[in-house]
This record gives structure tokens, C-alpha cells and sequence, in this order.
């Protein structure tokens, strides 16, 4: 599984600049970053389904470390519980 991780440049974003760049129907710089890791999240979670094996706990419950990573998780998770679990 890959260690997934702000870069260094976004570790610092607000939650009200993440908001604004979800909402800004063009590409930015912090939107490209959310993909990312939305990206990278999704793939180590899809892993876990792939292989058949069960999803530990400490994964569905993981927290980031800035509120950038802190939303792509979230963002990915409701995904998963919405499609509950089938990718």
C-alpha cells in the first residue's frame, strides 16, 4: 500500500480555500492536488477489494494530517459506504 501525502504546498490549506476550489468549475492548483489524493486513497482502498480482503477498521477510520488530506479521505470514504463497498 503507498504512503499518500499532502504536498508540501497544500499541507496548509483552509478548509474555506479547499471549499472555493470544489466549487470553481475550472482547474486550480488545490482541486488538482484533491484529485490526487483522491486518486492514491482510492487505489490502496481498492486494493483491500480486489484481493477480496477484509477493509481493517484503522483504514475506514483513518484521519489525515492537514485538512487537505482530511477531505480527500472523507470524500473517498462516503463513496465507498454510498456504493457500500462495491467499486
Amino acid at each position: 500500500m503507498e504512503v499518500i501525502e499532502a504536498k508540501t504546498e497544500f499541507k496548509k490549506t483552509t478548509d474555506q480555500e479547499i471549499d472555493l476550489a470544489l466549487a470553481d468549475p475550472n482547474q486550480n492548483e488545490i482541486g488538482q492536488e484533491i484529485a490526487r489524493l483522491i486518486n492514491g486513497y482510492s487505489k490502496n482502498l481498492a486494493q483491500f477489494i480486489f484481493k477480496g480482503e477484509h477493509i481493517p477498521e484503522s483504514f475506514l477510520r483513518k484521519k489525515g494530517s492537514c485538512p487537505i488530506e482530511e477531505r480527500a479521505i472523507q470524500l473517498v470514504l462516503t463513496e465507498f459506504r454510498k456504493t457500500e463497498g462495491k467499486i
